[in-house]
């Protein structure tokens, strides 16, 4: 069974080996438990608690992920990672608990299946690497072959629920490749990530929405899980850029709501397409805010912010057909002052 956890996390935690994928435990009459099972206490709870903890555990975690799902082995793969456990530390961990000994049976089954009659268990094998690649597809997860056969023998060897299924194949989630596209519910979170963003008028590079992708489909959240918790960080983000909005973002709306009427009234005196005007550029702020002599900064009225677009030469209303009727309406009015027939 390989993992990442042998690795340091991001949150400078030193993780230990992970377990192999058939456990083979010992009894050492040496080796006390009692503190590791206190160890593993204590990562649990930082695993409840803390959540830059929880988030590099699952991000981490890799093809064990399903573990987590299991309470008894939850600790356990906590503990490891935590505190830099040893193979013979895990084993034994894992020997004392009532899962192990509810499926070390069928473990041992399996292998022996293997052994005596390995077309039985190929034919076991390839029924689960249907229901994997099923459900690979719907996450968006691309496995290769090789590893589409490791979750489907595993499956099969540890009688794993569809729930247990689809924790594992989450751990073996890629970012797309460059020129590739992704796909089922990596997609929507991909989307979803940039939808929140440009809300927020916050910038969504390609890190960004790999990073929140990637950190959902491995946590196990669905895109609407993800689109909530990120739209709460996008939030914070956006009332400490745009202070003079920051009421009206902690009541719920978003930035891109607050500013729709100025969006709209611009397109319309600019005869130009709402989607062109990006509230991050400082030339459409400039026409929006006025500096007051308090320091502070807010929005000018609508009829002052019309002024400001129509008085700007940067903004182009010169060229608009609006300029050009309201300048032949003003010459109009001037002839009829002084008696012109024409």
């Amino acid at each position: 069974m390989s993992s990442t956890l042998g690795t340091t996390d991001p949150i400078g935690t030193t993780a230990g080996t992970p377990a192999a994928s058939t456990f083979v435990p010992f009894q050492d009459p040496n080796l006390s438990t009692d503190n590791f099972d206190q160890q593993a206490a204590i990562a649990l709870a930082r695993y409840n608690s803390d959540p830059a903890f929880q988030q590099a555990i699952n991000a981490n975690v890799g093809d064990i992920a399903w573990m987590l799902k299991i309470p008894e082995l939850q600790s356990i793969v906590l503990g490891a990672a935590a505190n830099g456990w040893g193979q013979g530390i895990i084993d034994n961990m894992i020997a004392k608990t009532q899962w192990w000994q509810t499926n070390g049976t069928s473990v041992r089954l399996f292998n022996q299946t293997q052994a005596q009659d390995p077309a039985s268990a190929a034919n076991t094998v390839a029924a689960q690497r249907a229901q994997v690649l099923t459900i690979a597809q719907g996450l968006g997860v691309n496995l290769t072959p090789d590893q589409l056969t490791s979750i489907a023998t595993k499956s099969a060897m540890f009688q794993f629920n569809q729930e247990q299924m689809t924790q594992e194949i989450r751990g073996y989630y890629q970012v797309t490749p460059p020129g590739g596209s992704p796909t089922g519910q990596a997609a929507d979170m991909q989307t979803a990530v940039r939808q929140s963003a440009g809300n927020y008028l916050m910038p969504s590079s390609d890190n960004m929405v790999n990073w929140w992708t990637a950190a959902a489909v491995r946590g196990g959240q669905t895109p609407q899980q993800m689109q909530e918790e990120l739209n709460n960080y996008l939030g914070k983000q956006a009332a400490q850029r745009f202070p003079w909005m920051a009421t009206a973002i902690s009541m719920g709306m978003t930035p891109k709501d607050y500013l729709s009427p100025y969006t709209q009234q611009a397109a319309t005196t600019l005869a130009i397409s709402p989607d062109s005007i990006d509230w991050t550029d400082p030339k459409w702020t400039g026409a929006l805010l006025h500096n007051n002599p308090d320091g502070t900064v807010t929005p000018v009225n609508s009829d002052q912010f019309n002024k400001n677009l129509m008085q700007n030469p940067q903004y182009g209303y010169s060229k608009t057909q609006g300029a050009i009727d309201q300048a032949y309406a003003a010459v109009k009015t001037i002839q009829n002052t002084f008696g012109a027939t024409k």
